[in-house]
């Protein structure tokens, strides 16, 4: 039994090579960790400290072991615990946090709509920058609180970048500024209705979104620099034109226009009657300019060129200078014509003769009235008819001519009766 036993024992060159075994890889991993250069003072000594433990714990374990297997499962054992990588947990953990911040960042960047390639790029480059000089420095820190202090301080960087767009919002400002420009020249125009106001606003505001939705489509520097030149040229070519107001006045005058030519070659009427006339329809165009200069709608300022133009179409032409004179001729010479017609004085012939002569006289004077250029003379005119008309004596020469001669005979024969009774008694 006792031999038994004795040859369970491993013979004692098991144990012995076991343990020299972990010296050696304990030597080795010491060496291994010393030089690992990405572990801190604290997580070194952390490592050293666990080989050893582990080491000791082998010699231990291997001591008490009976069997070969034993000894064999606790040499592997601590094979195992002293080879362990030994892992930068504070490093790791460090520039995991920092590369985290830099790819969150990296998102704000992306996201960020306002900015463009370029400024995304420089950006991105800065966020890059940082996290080298990061990661450089966490790597360099020797102790756990070194490498804390680079993962602050390197956080704080990353965060300290502004992701602040600056190309196209200028250019937004640029574009909205000629606008606001564009507006208020817009307001203050003078001549248009509120309907072309309005209109012209519109416009501008459709022009305005239109070249900041071009700014914001714009990818980089350049393009958002042409969009914005462009805009910019856009609102500026948005005016309010008076046309309406423009076009009402300039009917208006038309309408006028015409009138006094018609009153013009009316010569019917004197230099006076045309003066009171043109003067009169003058008179409504600048009432009419000035009503529709003060309307506000384009309602308004069709319905007063309405009705100026319709007043002014049915301003009546009427002659009263000549007309009146010449009534007053043939008034005279209807009284004459009826002076020769019951003249019985008159032969048939000397009658005829005597209207032929009146209605001479009162064409003569018709004519002259009628060529008559003012009022005065046309007054002038019709005096001389009147003289000329009045004048016309109708005298019955050839009936006074034979009572004359019939008389002559009756004294001549009464004298030839009277000689001869002188001589019978």
């Amino acid at each position: 039994m006792l031999a038994e036993i004795e040859a369970v024992r491993p013979p004692a060159i098991v144990k012995p090579a076991a343990r020299k075994a972990i010296e050696e890889a304990l030597a080795e991993r010491i060496k291994q960790i010393q030089a690992q250069g990405d572990l801190t003072v604290e997580e070194r000594e952390q490592y050293l400290e666990q080989v050893k433990q582990a080491a000791q714990d082998a010699h231990r374990d291997i001591l008490a072991s009976y069997g070969e297997v034993e000894v064999q499962a606790a040499k592997e054992a601590a094979l195992a615990k002293i080879n362990a990588p030994a892992v930068p947990v504070k490093r790791n953990t460090a520039l995991a946090a920092v590369r985290q911040e830099a790819e969150t960042k990296r998102q704000e960047i992306e996201n960020n709509l306002d900015l463009t390639a370029n400024e995304r790029d420089v950006l991105l480059g800065q966020v890059d920058q940082v996290l080298a000089a990061a990661e450089q420095a966490i790597n360099q820190g020797t102790r756990n609180a070194d490498v804390e202090d680079k993962q602050t301080e390197g956080t704080n960087k990353i965060r300290a970048i502004q992701v602040q767009a600056s190309v196209r919002p200028q250019a937004i400002q640029a574009v909205n500024e000629q606008a606001d420009a564009q507006r208020q020249a817009i307001n203050q125009a003078q001549g248009l209705t509120d309907n072309e106001r309005q209109a012209a606003l519109n416009q501008l505001d459709q022009t305005l979104a239109k070249a900041i939705a071009d700014i914001k489509a714009a990818d980089d520097n350049e393009e958002v620099a042409n969009a914005k030149t462009k805009g910019i040229q856009d609102i500026q070519a948005v005016t309010a034109v008076a046309k309406i107001k423009n076009e009402a006045i300039q009917s208006v005058r038309q309408v006028a226009d015409a009138k006094k030519d018609n009153i013009l070659q009316n010569q019917e009427l004197t230099a006076e009657e045309r003066k009171t006339l043109t003067d009169a329809i003058e008179a409504e165009v600048q009432k009419a300019v000035g009503l529709i200069n003060q309307a506000n709608s384009n309602e308004t300022v069709t319905a007063e060129k309405n009705l100026a133009e319709e007043t002014i179409a049915n301003l009546l032409v009427t002659p009263e200078v000549k007309p009146n004179a010449i009534k007053e001729l043939q008034d005279q010479a209807a009284i004459k014509t009826r002076e020769i017609q019951e003249n019985k004085s008159l032969t048939d012939e000397e009658r005829q003769k005597f209207t032929q002569d009146l209605q001479q006289a009162l064409d003569n004077a018709k004519k002259q009235i009628q060529d008559a250029e003012n009022n005065q003379a046309v007054s002038e005119a019709k005096t001389q008819g009147l003289g000329n008309i009045v004048a016309i004596s109708p005298y019955g020469q050839v009936k006074a001519d034979a009572l004359a001669e019939i008389e002559a005979r009756r004294a001549t024969k009464s004298q030839e009766i009277q000689s001869k009774e002188r001589l019978d008694g």
